[in-house]
């Protein structure tokens, strides 16, 4: 009886020794898990769990370097925004489509290019991250609106800030980017069928 308690807590401990931490982010500061998020939808707004969406190409910009590069990968965020909205069982289509009721929209206002109260001035919200003075990273924000395709009328904005980390390795920062893109689009509001 005493045999199979020792080998069962040997197993135990030789176990304990091979776990690994499942968190990505473990390795880097505070600040990079951290996003402020805020959601504007129009009064009365709710959206269909049928409702089909589209990203707009001509209507996504950024306000970004002086030459007017992005940092990092557009697709990767498209991507992201796509995956957001498949997630919550949204009809998302990856372009404007005629079978599209709303088009996504988004800018990215890097924080050397426009600061808090520029962007609360231009866009009507203020995410409000607030980060230590002294940290090596941009801050930056990501507003996406909604329009309906009928009326071409904004129907929700959403925003997230955080810092912006291009030194990541490329899953983290994957990984980072839905998960803030996650937590924005989490305020949608959508009827009950």
């Amino acid at each position: 009886m005493r045999w199979p308690n020792i080998w069962l807590s040997l197993l135990l401990v030789m176990l304990a020794g091979c776990t690994t931490n499942s968190d990505p982010f473990s390795d880097y500061p505070d600040e990079i898990k951290r996003f402020a998020v805020i959601s504007l939808p129009a009064p009365g707004f709710s959206l269909l769990p049928t409702d089909s969406f589209a990203l707009h190409p001509n209507l996504a910009s950024s306000s970004l370097g002086q030459d007017g590069s992005m940092p990092g990968d557009r697709r990767l965020l498209e991507d992201s925004i796509e995956q957001s909205f498949r997630a919550r069982g949204l009809n998302f289509y990856p372009y404007v489509s005629a079978r599209s009721d709303f088009w996504v929209v988004y800018v990215i206002v890097l924080d050397d290019s426009s600061g808090d109260d520029q962007i609360l001035r231009t866009y009507g919200m203020m995410p409000g991250f607030v980060t230590d003075t002294t940290t090596s990273y941009e801050k930056g924000t990501l507003i996406v609106d909604l329009v309906d395709s009928a009326s071409q009328r904004q129907v929700w904005r959403g925003s997230v800030q955080g810092l912006v980390a291009p030194d990541l390795p490329e899953e983290v920062r994957r990984l980072r980017l839905q998960s803030a893109i996650d937590q924005m689009l989490s305020n949608l509001p959508i009827a009950a069928n």
